[in-house]
């Protein structure tokens, strides 16, 4: 039996591109690249002007709403419920640069972060509770966006083992200002540096796992 890593080309089908890690018979992970560019377009579309972040268990509520100015309620609210270490690693980590961008040009345009309406309750019936473990965020002009977008586990677990194409299900594009996606990401900085710390083993094993595999290689 041959211990060297398998050479396997990405898969190039469709958004999703992937190549399978570890040998042969006994693959270790998958390499995930998303096309956003070939994208699907989310039907649902969202426009916010409230945000909250929560931290339950393994998962991130990622809350939006449409909160009035004047007696501090919801009148409607969408729960995104986003993988814990996919938010660490897809949204946060993805997002670096991006945040960058997005303070220079409120600097130039002498605006700040908004931050919401913290503590502004749904006194409605009108919550969605959706999931998702992908996001792309686009700053064009003074408009952003984010299009949340969900990739089966089955499909990770099951596809690549015959060579088949991943599905990327678009979720809902939630539209909001460059001021209060600003202060989304400073309301992430907290969770994301807890999420490190949290998921630390798991990055030491990961990376045990791979100078093993190097080793194999050589």
């Amino acid at each position: 039996m041959s211990n060297k890593l398998v050479k396997r080309s990405g898969i190039a089908s469709g958004p999703v591109r992937y190549k399978i890690q570890g040998r042969e018979h006994e693959p270790t992970g998958l390499l995930l690249a998303i096309d956003y560019e070939e994208a699907p377009v989310p039907d649902r579309y969202y426009v916010a002007n409230w945000f909250a972040i929560l931290e339950k268990d393994l998962e991130v509520i990622i809350s939006f709403g449409d909160a009035s100015e004047s007696d501090n309620q919801l009148r409607s609210r969408i729960d995104i419920v986003f993988p814990s270490m996919l938010f660490l690693d897809q949204l946060w980590k993805s997002s670096r640069q991006f945040q960058e961008t997005l303070e220079k040009f409120l600097e130039t345009m002498g605006s700040k972060a908004d931050h919401g309406q913290p503590g502004a309750k749904l006194v409605t019936d009108k919550l969605q509770r959706l999931k998702s473990n992908n996001v792309l965020m686009v700053l064009q002009g003074t408009e952003c966006l984010m299009d949340f977008f969900y990739i089966s586990p089955k499909d990770m677990w099951s596809k690549p083992r015959r060579g088949e194409r991943i599905d990327l299900e678009a979720v809902v594009r939630i539209m909001l200002s460059p001021t209060l996606l600003l202060g989304f990401f400073k309301a992430c900085e907290m969770l994301a540096d807890r999420l490190t710390t949290r998921f630390a083993n798991v990055r030491r094993k990961e990376d045990l796992d791979e100078n093993l595999e190097s080793e194999f290689a050589q």
